[in-house]
């Protein structure tokens, strides 16, 4: 990804990060990406793209389709949070299970702008709107669950296998190669680095702040591209250059 900016002006994404580390994970990317011109590397030479400035909400399009796949990744991030689909409802404390089935069929329904039969290849834009989507509402799910069920959470951390339904999340990491220029698949891997430090502490914590226990921890736990963007990132914050 991305983000044009002037040299006085940081993208949201580094300030978020930089000073608020628990803000930008707990985020929607949608808050990051339609505020500012951002795109998705592909490996066509150029792009011709219009990028028309409102007062409210900026709007692109493509005069010869070179930038079709961005303007799709733009329309994504503007209508991510305006599905109804279903009876989904974060506003409120529901049966866990039922609002679990809503937003299943909030994702399925947000996937179908996904080409499934290019999600294989793990750098492609399919993969990348694959893994924004389908962890995206993973994330914003275990967002509500955890503030709304902590005696569940709580449970599950200080006895793994007496309740699969908090666990079973995370299980989902291993499930895809998901693309590691994914915000929300970078979000999902502290996630999933937060889960197994609660495990070994019995007891819950929504963020851990970098140190080197956490950094060996996480060197343990996590494989493929993300694993070495993490460590990289975490040095950083370590260091406390970001």
């Amino acid at each position: 990804m991305v983000s044009i900016a002037t040299k006085k002006f940081k993208p949201f994404t580094y300030q978020i990060y930089s000073s608020a580390p628990q803000t930008y994970f707990f985020g929607n990317c949608e808050k990051f990406f339609t505020s500012i011109p951002t795109f998705y590397i592909t490996n066509e030479k150029s792009i011709n793209i219009n990028w028309i400035e409102t007062q409210s909400i900026d709007s692109i399009n493509s005069p010869n389709n070179t930038g079709i796949q961005q303007i799709k990744l733009r329309e994504f991030y503007l209508n991510s949070n305006k599905l109804d689909a279903s009876k989904l409802d974060y506003d409120n404390k529901l049966d866990y299970k039922t609002n679990w089935e809503q937003m299943l069929i909030e994702k399925e329904f947000d996937l179908k702008i996904v080409d499934l039969d290019n999600i294989k290849n793990e750098n492609s834009f399919d993969n990348y709107l694959y893994s924004e989507i389908y962890l995206g509402h993973l994330n914003t799910f275990l967002n509500w669950f955890e503030q709304n069920f902590p005696e569940k959470v709580e449970n599950s951390i200080k006895n793994p296998k007496s309740d699969n339904f908090y666990s079973d999340f995370f299980k989902e990491y291993d499930k895809h190669k998901w693309n590691s220029k994914s915000l929300e698949y970078y979000k999902f891997t502290e996630r999933y680095v937060n889960y197994i430090m609660n495990i070994e502490s019995k007891s819950f914590e929504n963020y851990y702040q970098p140190t080197g226990n956490k950094r060996k921890l996480a060197e343990k736990v996590l494989s493929g591209n993300n694993r070495e963007l993490y460590l990289k990132l975490i040095d950083q914050r370590i260091k406390n250059v970001l």
